[in-house]
């Protein structure tokens, strides 16, 4: 790994980066910062289109329900590069992603995810 692979704004930037990449491998702080980059940012948008525009701009909720469609598309998408460059980092099959859509079952995956440290 890099000499700065557990810099907070670095991490962020190559999660942002490989937001579409499947390939590679990402550690642990990696997979954190930038997971908890995007809930914030999906909830924040949620909150933000839904409660503060809804009131005001009652008329344009069709594109601002849109937007929200395509801003959790892209989330999905990149949670899932994330998540694959992370089963990579601990040497098991990418295959293991589809462990994340069983409910309970997801939430618990993401966990170890967290937790489970790099393969040399």
């Amino acid at each position: 790994m890099k000499e700065n692979s557990n810099n907070l704004v670095a991490s962020i930037k190559r999660g942002i980066k490989d937001s579409f990449n499947f390939d590679g491998k990402s550690n642990r702080f990696e997979f954190i910062t930038y997971f908890v980059l995007t809930v914030i940012a999906y909830y924040g948008g949620t909150i933000l289109l839904f409660s503060l525009f809804e009131t005001a701009l009652e008329s344009i909720v069709g594109p601002l329900m849109f937007f929200w469609y395509i801003l959790a598309i892209l989330i999905a998408i990149s949670q899932l590069a994330n998540g694959a460059r992370r089963l990579e980092d601990i040497g098991k099959n990418k295959w293991l992603l589809l462990i994340g859509f069983i409910p309970i079952i997801g939430l618990i995956f993401i966990l170890y995810l967290c937790v489970t440290p790099s393969v040399a």
